[in-house]
């Protein structure tokens, strides 16, 4: 079993887009923006954030649909906009949730972890929630 476990940790996949939205809006508990207007472009909030990252739904390359390797979701321009959308995500997080923020990065990668130590001291809310949506371990599958 050992094996397993190290084969899996060293494995690890690069959350998609879909994947990385949905685990923070869980995370922070913020509401999915489905009917609201996005300014400028007339369509809807989460479809405006899908695009945003690159994973438009009505783009969906054909025929196997959108990749799930590392190489495919990670550049300099895709890490940007998701640690914009993290930062944005921590001014709409409320107060209660952002202090369960330093309990859940201590379980994601360990008590007394960086990442647990840099969440639970930020100096806001927004940047714990940028820390941790937007750090190696949140990332990850």
């Amino acid at each position: 079993i050992d094996e397993v476990v190290a084969v899996a940790t060293a494995d690890a996949k690069f959350t998609t887009p879909e994947n990385w939205l949905t685990q923070a809006f869980r995370t922070t508990g913020v509401a999915v923006p489905l009917t609201r207007p996005y300014p400028g472009t007339g369509e809807y909030w989460i479809d405006a954030l899908f695009k945003e990252l690159g994973q438009a739904y009505d783009q969906c390359p054909q025929p196997n649909g959108y990749p799930d390797t590392l190489a495919d979701w990670i550049s300099k321009e895709t890490l940007d906009r998701r640690v914009r959308l993290a930062y944005f995500f921590g001014q709409k997080i409320d107060g209660a949730r952002a202090e369960g923020l330093k309990t859940f990065a201590s379980r994601l990668a360990g008590e007394g972890s960086d990442l647990a130590l840099k969440v639970a001291r930020a100096g806001s809310k927004m940047e714990a929630t940028t820390l941790l949506l937007s750090s190696p371990q949140f990332l990850k599958i």
